[in-house]
């Protein structure tokens, strides 16, 4: 697959460029990776629980393929208590009646760092879902810190796997970029319609 680029979630309000920082004209606006202003990167498929009532809805972001780059010599030991490679589950209920900009998943460790998925459920200034890769403990890392790592992110098609909407990347999280992901990750229209497969309502035996 193509590199594609993208950035972090800066937050996006009706005037502003629903991109990163480096627009990249050649790429499909859908398929850029970004910041988003706070956070970054994962595989990520979204799915739901079968048989499950309306009201009950699940939407399953999942972090998956991730391999993180180690900034330094490790023994056997600790390899095997901080793999390199890893992946992540993310449960969200009851998505369609959602009322947060944003959202984040708890902390997870790859690498022996610490990483969480932050979603903008209706958007990140845009009809899409926004989904990013952040580094969880940015904030108390030391000055100049930085760590690069390759992941997948992907909705989870419930009916189908082989139609679950996947995006790859790869970034050098920092300061500055502490996040990487999609702005326009997956349409809402797309999401929300049970008919996708994306999110399951319990209705058709999924």
């Amino acid at each position: 697959m193509p590199r594609e680029e993208g950035g972090d979630a800066m937050e996006m309000d009706a005037s502003s460029p629903t991109h990163g920082p480096v627009p990249q004209p050649t790429i499909p606006a859908a398929d850029r990776e970004v910041p988003s202003s706070g956070p970054g990167g994962l595989l990520v498929p979204l799915k739901t629980e079968p048989n499950v009532e309306v009201s009950q809805a699940k939407t399953e972001l999942v972090a998956e393929d991730m391999e993180v780059e180690s900034g330094g010599q490790k023994d056997v030991a600790q390899q095997e208590q901080d793999p390199m490679e890893g992946a992540f589950t993310w449960v969200i209920e009851k998505y369609d009646e959602i009322q947060d900009k944003k959202m984040y998943s708890d902390d997870f460790t790859i690498g022996g760092y610490k990483w969480r998925l932050l979603i903008f459920p209706k958007g990140n200034g845009t009809q899409h879902v926004s989904l990013y890769l952040d580094v969880a403990d940015s904030d108390t890392l030391p000055y100049c810190w930085s760590r690069s790592a390759s992941f997948t992110l992907s909705v989870l098609n419930h009916l189908d796997p082989e139609l679950s909407h996947r995006k790859d990347a790869q970034h050098v999280f920092c300061q500055k970029e502490s996040d990487w992901g999609f702005t326009q990750f997956l349409s809402l229209d797309e999401l929300l319609n049970d008919q996708k497969g994306f999110v399951s309502t319990g209705r058709g035996g999924a």
